[in-house]
């Protein structure tokens, strides 16, 4: 056996040693928990509200909140709302934590749910290229990095080419992410963007 690959250094014998560190970030974890339980509470209040403009009844599909340890070697959670996820067809609004990255917010469809949404993201264009808008049509669907290959930032796309890009989507992901720095105004942002990416899939 080679020992010396089971060795820790001295920066992992002091961090195997500080219980506190893995206290804090469960701490931090249950914080992004109950962050995420009330805009999941919001999300219900406004799709209830809203739920003949939408797309599909969202009210008996509860919100899901999941977290995972290692989305690129980094802790996350999740929060899927409204969700609908078939093999042909997606509707979903996913709020994502993740550790030592940022927040994100995503809109993600696919099948029946798409078309709408192609119009919906040209006619509102001006608005939207001004948010930070990360777009993903092809490739790795669940890619989450919006530095993966398939992102590319909606501002950087002209009209024509963005519809050119749409034409031939098998999916659409908008994602606008929030720093962690900004963790104080984090809910309200999370919640707002939600918003405004649901109205892209609202009737009009």
């Amino acid at each position: 056996m080679n020992t010396a690959k089971i060795m820790l250094s001295e920066d992992e014998l002091q961090l195997v040693q500080n219980r506190n560190l893995i206290l804090t970030k469960n701490a931090i974890i249950q914080k992004v928990y109950a962050m995420f339980g009330n805009i999941a509470l919001e999300l219900q209040s406004y799709t209830g509200l809203n739920a003949q403009a939408l797309p599909f009844n969202c009210s008996h599909i509860l919100p899901k909140i999941s977290k995972g340890e290692k989305y690129e070697e980094m802790p996350y959670v999740i929060l899927d709302y409204p969700r609908v996820f078939s093999k042909k067809d997606i509707f979903a609004v996913r709020n994502l934590f993740w550790w030592g990255n940022y927040f994100s917010t995503t809109l993600h469809v696919r099948g029946q749910y798409a078309t709408h949404v192609s119009q919906k993201l040209l006619e509102n264009l001006e608005t939207l290229v001004v948010k930070n808008v990360h777009i993903s049509t092809e490739g790795d669907e669940w890619a989450h990095n919006i530095c993966h290959k398939d992102y590319t930032l909606l501002n950087n796309l002209s009209r024509t080419a963005l519809q050119m890009l749409l034409e031939k989507n098998s999916f659409i992901k908008l994602t606008i992410p929030h720093s962690l720095k900004e963790w104080s105004t984090a809910e309200k942002h999370l919640e707002t963007i939600s918003k405004e990416l649901l109205r892209l899939a609202q009737k009009s």
